[in-house]
């Protein structure tokens, strides 16, 4: 693995939780369809850009020096009747030429339920999420979103429910 790479994994753990993603689900959304107010004209971010990596674990990865913005969803594989959900995320050291923002969201149907600003340049941090949500359905679409600035890796990981 190379050292600049940092993993975002979406597993189904053995932990009492449930995945809501499957990462070979994930499908591109048009403009019409992506509920992210900050999507640029135009949209760079060909199927090279993010892949399904599966060492050490099955993950979502993405290169923003490839592509600059990433509006992704999938019906969620499991509901929830208002149970905390648990999200895992990560991105290697943020970087740009001039000073920049990078911005993560997941929503689940219309809702955001996690919303992160983060300045760029920054260094490597990994994230975990508790999120409370409102009831949905299994199926109730699952959208991830990201918008940044400057050649990054990001790995999306975990979105499970169950503490």
């Amino acid at each position: 693995m190379r050292p600049d790479r940092v993993w975002f994994l979406l597993l189904l753990t053995g932990c009492g939780r449930a995945s809501l993603v499957d990462h070979t689900q994930w499908l591109d959304l048009s403009a019409d369809e992506d509920p992210a107010g900050d999507r640029p004209d135009v949209v760079d971010c060909p199927p090279s850009a993010w892949f399904v990596e599966s060492v050490p674990e099955t993950a979502l990865e993405v290169d923003t020096g490839a592509c600059n913005y990433l509006a992704m969803s999938q019906p969620s594989l499991v509901g929830s009747r208002g149970d905390q959900l648990h999200l895992r995320f990560a991105h290697g050291d943020l970087e740009a030429d001039i000073p920049a923002e990078a911005h993560v969201a997941l929503y689940i149907g219309d809702t955001v339920a996690f919303s992160q600003r983060m300045e760029i340049p920054t260094a490597a941090d990994e994230y975990e999420v508790d999120l409370a949500v409102e009831s949905f359905g299994k199926g109730e679409p699952v959208t991830l979103h990201l918008h940044n600035h400057g050649a990054n890796t990001w790995s999306f990981a975990e979105l499970s429910t169950g503490p």
